[in-house]
């Protein structure tokens, strides 16, 4: 895609500029340039449209009047390639500007440009709704589905939108992909190697602010709005949205879910009956075991939904605005409820017939500060859904992109669902998350497998 660069007059020229997706490898972006004097450096200035962090990286080209300069991009994720830091999914806006100087002294200075990352092997249509802020993106013939993708969005942003306080800042772009095989490349490099027996049926990149979901999925609905909720979550606690605990990503993104599966609501009462319950201080992060992460799953919704419900979503909209003031829910809650972490699950667990939690053991009082970085429920390029922390600013230098530290110390994130971070995704965890049924199915056996798809399952390829 060729874009017609705009500069800061000079004796410096751009005399062609272009970007081209090289998906799954990376975006090349290719400047031609002349000048009255040798050209002897040429910055390429990009940042994640949305994101605080720029990074920079020194195209390659030979010196003198006349030049031809080219610098690939590169996308962490890609197939055959090791993760990284620098995962974007299709769908990803970036925004990029040149700098160039010459053996003179003379300088140019490019406007910055956009550019959207898409996967060139398919022809994309578009579909537009929620005043615009919803965008999703198809191949081939299933417009009826995509349709149906974009309703569900439309529902969610009119009703979890309004329950957490969330204003979209810019668009939420929904690609869609047909089958396994072709969302294969798209996805994170751990996220492909650790899927061996798993399906991905959705991921949520929060800062690109793009949701990728498998169309022949059946829960298809229920996929993008459970994903979409968790980018309404990021936003409406922006920007330390990555911070909430694992319990309360995944209980809102359940809330959301416009069809959530009934396997987290058995599993739930299974547990109260068995006394089985999980302590909510150890539900920061997932679970190891099958039963144990479809039981999280029907717990953090159940919490989410007794806060919400009980005590209104005005109250828990308050919560969200006392996180992002201190970024240490144990505060947020004391604040807002009342009660700190184990006078919530006291609580709840009278709300729903179960015996009280075990008796914590003594911690220190909690106090104002960062905490420490919790794995991310599902997003990020690094798109693992890890946090990464951010490193010091450093002088850019020849070779590499140096990524300035973001205001949080970290990178950004997002999951699959799970949640993506990276410098924009989560970690692997992420996979349990629409996974869990079918843990949680084999647990109980082939029987349990087919109740709950009604269908044999698949390996992902």
């Amino acid at each position: 895609r060729s874009h017609g660069v705009r500069a800061q007059g000079g004796p410096i020229r751009i005399t062609a500029s272009s970007v081209e997706s090289r998906f799954p490898e990376g975006a090349l972006f290719k400047l031609e340039a002349q000048s009255s004097s040798p050209i002897v450096e040429v910055v390429l200035t990009y940042q994640i449209a949305g994101r605080s962090v720029t990074a920079f990286a020194y195209p390659t080209f030979e010196k003198g009047a006349s030049i031809r300069a080219q610098h690939l991009l590169r996308t962490a994720g890609a197939a055959g390639t090791e993760g990284g830091t620098n995962y974007q999914p299709p769908g990803t806006e970036m925004v990029y500007s040149y700098r160039l100087r010459d053996e003179a002294g003379n300088t140019l200075e490019t406007s910055p440009e956009r550019f959207l990352y898409m996967d060139p092997r398919f022809t994309w249509r578009e579909l537009t709704g929620g005043g615009g802020l919803i965008q999703v993106f198809y191949y081939g013939p299933i417009q009826s589905r995509a349709q149906t993708i974009l309703k569900a969005m439309e529902e969610t942003q009119a009703r979890m939108g309004t329950v957490l306080g969330a204003r979209l800042a810019r668009p939420v772009r929904i690609v869609i992909y047909n089958n396994i095989r072709d969302m294969g490349a798209a996805l994170p490099f751990v996220s492909q190697t650790t899927r061996s027996g798993l399906i991905t049926e959705g991921q949520a990149s929060f800062e690109q602010r793009v949701v990728l979901v498998l169309a022949e999925d059946p829960f298809v609905r229920g996929v993008a709005s459970h994903e979409f909720t968790h980018i309404l979550l990021y936003e409406a606690a922006a920007p330390v949205g990555g911070r909430l605990p694992s319990w309360m990503h995944e209980g809102v993104a359940e809330y959301g879910n416009l069809e959530s599966s009934g396997e987290y609501e058995r599993a739930l009462r299974e547990g109260i009956r068995q006394n089985a319950l999980l302590p909510l201080r150890a539900l920061g992060g997932r679970p190891g075991t099958p039963e144990e992460v479809i039981l999280f799953y029907g717990q953090s919704r159940s919490v989410v939904a007794y806060l919400i419900d009980r005590y209104s979503s005005q109250k828990f909209r308050d919560l969200l605005g006392a996180f992002k003031e201190t970024p240490v829910l144990e505060a947020a809650l004391q604040r807002v409820y009342g009660f700190d972490l184990e006078g919530l699950d006291r609580q709840w667990r009278e709300s729903v017939g179960a015996p009280p939690p075990p008796t914590p053991m003594p911690r220190p009082s909690p106090t104002a500060g960062v905490p420490p970085t919790l794995p991310p429920l599902g997003f990020q390029p690094t798109a693992t859904p890890t946090a990464v922390a951010a490193g010091e600013a450093r002088t850019p230098t020849p070779g590499a992109p140096v990524a300035s530290p973001t205001p949080e110390g970290r990178r950004g994130g997002g999951l699959a669902c799970g949640r993506a971070e990276g410098p924009f995704a989560l970690d692997a965890g992420w996979l349990l998350v629409l996974a869990a049924p079918v843990l949680y199915g084999a647990w109980r056996g082939p029987k349990g497998v087919r109740r709950l798809f009604r269908r044999p399952w698949r390996r992902g390829r």
